[in-house]
């Protein structure tokens, strides 16, 4: 098969469609449990409905990124596109950056709620700032990377000014890391002194801390990213740190979602046969 003939596109445009198709589902789930069963709405599914859409944007950018020759090696693509690709791709930067933000805000939120002391509370409020803050310079340095702003998809433009954009993406995605492992830690603190069992203690924190497969899909993309980070080929070998950065998102958003299902998978679950049922027989 010749180079020309080598394209990674169709299982990027896979990944890109089918992880939030999935997310789609798993949020939907927790809208009618939340809404239709239980019948109370906390702020944090407000954010995860924002997460989702978020989610969706960075898809859709990416899917157009994929359109113009992501996925295949970079002497066959033509310049036109190799432009178009870097002009949609910051769209999917920010949608990833800000998808994170409100998908953790979510997770954290809920804390806030079933946290018991103080102390908890303002741990919580204090990570949601550093959160916060975080995201959104990131997402203005992504901006800001080039001066003029076109010198972002056009090269050589006179008098142009560019970070070295391998280290803010190094920079970025070690914080990210750093805030994942956060808020997969920070139920330890805010469910110790919920009055719960023991068990049901542990099976919560279990489930809450789900999303460390998240974390280690982080840990994938930045590994990905450093082994191909002088590469002469990136819209071929780079198409990895991509798909990484979409199943992170949504297995995230899946996650927080399942931890609000029980209620939905009591009103499914068959019925346990009664105590005088199965002593008869």
């Amino acid at each position: 098969m010749s180079r020309a003939d080598e394209s990674r596109a169709g299982s990027t445009a896979t990944a890109i469609i089918l992880c939030p198709s999935i997310a789609i589902v798993a949020v939907a789930l927790r809208v009618y449990t939340r809404r239709v069963l239980v019948k109370v709405r906390f702020i944090e599914d407000y954010c995860i409905m924002c997460a989702m859409v978020l989610s969706v944007l960075m898809s859709i950018f990416m899917i157009i990124v994929v359109a113009y020759g992501y996925g295949r090696h970079i002497e066959t693509i033509s310049p036109a596109a190799l432009v178009q690709q870097s002009k949609f791709s910051i769209g999917g930067v920010l949608f990833y950056i800000l998808t994170h933000m409100a998908l953790k805000l979510s997770i954290l939120l809920q804390y806030v709620r079933i946290s018991v002391m103080a102390f908890e509370k303002w741990l919580c409020y204090g990570i949601i700032a550093i959160l916060i803050a975080e995201s959104l310079a990131f997402a203005g340095i992504h901006l800001g990377l080039c001066r003029p702003f076109h010198a972002l998809w056009t090269a050589n433009v006179p008098g142009a000014v560019c970070l070295d954009r391998s280290r803010v993406l190094y920079v970025q995605l070690g914080v990210t890391i750093a805030m994942d492992f956060l808020v997969l830690l920070a139920p330890v603190f805010t469910l110790r002194h919920l009055s719960l069992p023991w068990t049901q203690k542990l099976v919560l924190i279990l489930v809450l801390s789900f999303g460390g497969m998240a974390c280690i899909i982080s840990v994938l993309r930045l590994v990905s990213v450093l082994h191909h980070a002088h590469s002469k080929d990136s819209t071929y070998d780079k198409v990895g740190s991509a798909v990484y950065g979409v199943i992170e998102v949504n297995l995230g958003i899946f996650c927080a979602c399942i931890v609000t299902l029980k209620p939905l998978f009591r009103r499914f679950a068959p019925p346990r046969p009664s105590k005088s049922n199965s002593s008869s027989g």
